[in-house]
C-alpha cells in the first residue's frame, strides 16, 4: 500500500533590475500577508500545467504590465521552505530579470499600493525579511538554501 506523496507549494520571485542596477519592489495592501511590507514585484505562485518560467512572464505581465521573454530568466536562488507551524511547505524560486519590454506600473491597485526602485545595497528596512535575505544570497552567488519555520 502507498502513502500519499509529500506535497510541496512552488512560489516565484523575479528579481527585476533596470539599468542603473535597482531591484523593483512593491508594497503589499489587502493581500491578508505582510500587508504594508515591500516585496519584489511580480510574486506569485505557479499555475496547475505551468512551469516556473511560464509563471514568472504570466505574473509580471499581470501585475506590472511588462513583456518578459524566457531566454530573460535566469534562476539564481532556490529556498526549500519546511513549514512547520503553518504546515506548508514550499519552494521559492528566484529569478533574475534584466531585460523586459514596457514600463513597469501598478496592474492591480488593489494589492499594490505603490512601486519602486532600490539599489540592493540599500533595501528598505520594512522588506519582508526572508525576500530581503534571499536577494542578499542570490547576488553573493549563493544558489541554494534551507529555512525551517
Amino acid at each position: 500500500m502507498r502513502k500519499d506523496h509529500f506535497k510541496l507549494y512552488a512560489a516565484i520571485f523575479p528579481m527585476i533590475f533596470n539599468s542603473e542596477g535597482q531591484i523593483l519592489l512593491h508594497k503589499r495592501q489587502n493581500t491578508g500577508y505582510m500587508d504594508g511590507y515591500w516585496d519584489l514585484a511580480g510574486t506569485g505562485h505557479l499555475d496547475a500545467g505551468e512551469t516556473a518560467r511560464e509563471a514568472v512572464i504570466r505574473e509580471c505581465l499581470e501585475e506590472l504590465g511588462i513583456d518578459i521573454t524566457p531566454e530573460a530568466l535566469q534562476l539564481v536562488h532556490t529556498v526549500h521552505r519546511v513549514g512547520q507551524e503553518d504546515a506548508f511547505p514550499y519552494l521559492y524560486l528566484y529569478f533574475m530579470v534584466k531585460q523586459f519590454t514596457g514600463q513597469p506600473r501598478i496592474m492591480e491597485a488593489r494589492k499594490n499600493a505603490e512601486l519602486a526602485w532600490f539599489f540592493p545595497d540599500k533595501l528598505p528596512t520594512n522588506m519582508i525579511s526572508d525576500r530581503k535575505i534571499a536577494v542578499q544570497k542570490a547576488l553573493s552567488g549563493q544558489i541554494y538554501d534551507e529555512w525551517r519555520t
